[in-house]
């Protein structure tokens, strides 16, 4: 990923196909994004306690080069976030929409809500850019949807998440929607 990034960020796409394959399966690798690059710096973030020394720098180098991208392509970077917001927005309102017409999807929600915590992340990331209220604007609409039918709860991922995604920014993830 971390070779891939300088392109990616200057490059029109917002999903970047990974050239490398996995060593263990041969399978490709997820695709790029800003919002799946985020989502890993958190979850590495979340275990650094539980890494080894080695493992502990290679990731201090992973969000080191991160923030050196962000510096250095910043109108890309948010250019770059505000398409893929607008991508995963659309996903998270169809999720949400077929929620509120049958709660059999609830079961998925841990999977789904993915997009909710990429959407936060991705918003922090554009947040100065102009363009991002109306987005916003949307956001804070759907998640009035789901507050509807949410029951509050229990920390929904990995424990060890949880120091990372605070009730306070990200109380979606305490709890589930009513099934």
């Amino acid at each position: 990923m971390l070779d891939e990034l300088e392109a990616f960020v200057q490059s029109p796409d917002v999903f970047w196909p990974l050239s490398h394959t996995s060593p263990d399966t041969g399978s490709p690798f997820p695709r790029l994004s800003l919002g799946v690059v985020l989502l890993t710096l958190d979850e590495l973030r979340a275990v650094e306690p539980d890494l080894a020394p080695a493992e502990l720098t290679a990731t201090q180098v992973v969000e080191r080069e991160f923030d050196r991208i962000k510096q250095k392509w910043t109108v890309a970077v948010e250019r770059k976030a505000l398409a893929e917001i607008s991508q995963r927005l659309s996903i998270w309102r169809a999720y949400l929409q077929d929620l509120s017409e049958s709660r059999s999807g609830a079961e998925d929600y841990p999977m789904e809500v993915r997009q909710r915590v990429a959407l936060a992340r991705l918003l922090d990331l554009a947040g100065r850019n102009p363009g991002i209220q109306p987005t916003a604007q949307s956001l804070r609409q759907l998640d009035d949807l789901l507050r509807a039918w949410f029951e509050p709860g229990e920390f929904i991922w990995d424990q060890r998440l949880k120091a990372v995604y605070t009730p306070a920014g990200f109380w979606f993830l305490f709890g589930r929607p009513r099934e």
